[in-house]
C-alpha cells in the first residue's frame, strides 16, 4: 500500500555536522561527523526528528495523509533504475517545471503548509547545522500525517464502542503505531525529475504494478529507495 511505499523510500545519508557548546570555554565547537560516535549520531538524529515532528504537527493532520504519501511517491517515482539517479530529492517541490506538471499541481496547497513548518525547523537549527532538506521534510511530514490518521481512526473506533460516544485521546496516542524514518537526504537543487513516469490517479492495477516494477520493486520486498 501507500504506507509501505512511503517507508520503502527512506535512504540513509550522512548527517550534518554536530555543533556543541562548551560550558567551560563558552564557545561553539563544530565536530565533524566522522569524529562522532554512534551514540552521538543517534542523539542528534533523535533530536532533529523530534524538532521536525513538533513543527509538522502544527500544520499537518490526518486529513493530509493521502496527499502526503502521494507527494513522497511522486518525488520517489522519478527514480531511474538504470542510472540509479533521482528518487526522493525534493525536485517535485523545488523545480517549477516538475511542480507544474498535471500530476503534481494538486500539491501546491499542501506544500504551503510544509513551508511554514520548514521555516520553524530551520530557525531552530543549531549553530553549524543546516536546515531540513525538502526531501527529508516531505518524508517526515508523511510519517506525521500517517500517524495522525492512525490515531484519528482509533479514536473513531473507540468512540463508537463507548457508551457516551467519547474516546480517551491519551489512550489512542499510546497505542498509535510508529515507524522509523531515516534522514539525511540531499535536495536536487533546481533539477527536474524525468517526466511521464508517474501513473495517473485513476491508473489500473496493472499500470501501478508496471510502475513499481520499473523502479526495481518486487512483491514483498523493499523498493529501490530504502
Amino acid at each position: 500500500g501507500l504506507a509501505s511505499a512511503a517507508a520503502a523510500t527512506l535512504a540513509a545519508l550522512p548527517l550534518p555536522a554536530f555543533a556543541a557548546e562548551s560550558e567551560s570555554k563558552k564557545k561553539t565547537l563544530t565536530i565533524p561527523v566522522a569524529s562522532l560516535n554512534t551514540f552521538q549520531k543517534g542523539a542528534i538524529r533523535k533530536e532533529f526528528i523530534q524538532r521536525c515532528d513538533k513543527a509538522l504537527k502544527e500544520v499537518v493532520t490526518g486529513d493530509d495523509a493521502r496527499i502526503a504519501l502521494r507527494l513522497v511517491l511522486h518525488d520517489a517515482g522519478t527514480y531511474d533504475l538504470a542510472t540509479k539517479s533521482g528518487g526522493i530529492d525534493g525536485s517535485v517541490i523545488l523545480n517549477k517545471e516538475e511542480a507544474n506538471r498535471p500530476e503534481n499541481k494538486e500539491f501546491a496547497p499542501y506544500v504551503e503548509k510544509l513551508k511554514k513548518a520548514k521555516e520553524v525547523i530551520d530557525a531552530q537549527a543549531r549553530p553549524g547545522q543546516s536546515g531540513v532538506s525538502w526531501a527529508d521534510l516531505e518524508v517526515l511530514a508523511a510519517r506525521c500525517a500517517l500517524r495522525a490518521e492512525f490515531r484519528d481512526a482509533k479514536l473513531r473506533r473507540a468512540a463508537s464502542k463507548s457508551p457516551d460516544g467519547v474516546a480517551n485521546p491519551s489512550a489512542a496516542e499510546a497505542v498509535t503505531a510508529d515507524f522509523p524514518v531515516n534522514v539525511g537526504r540531499v535536495d536536487s537543487g533546481d533539477n527536474a525529475g524525468p517526466a511521464g513516469k508517474i501513473p495517473s490517479i485513476d491508473a489500473d492495477a496493472v499500470a501501478v504494478r508496471e510502475f513499481f516494477a520499473g523502479l526495481g520493486a518486487k512483491p514483498g520486498k523493499d523498493g529501490p529507495f530504502g
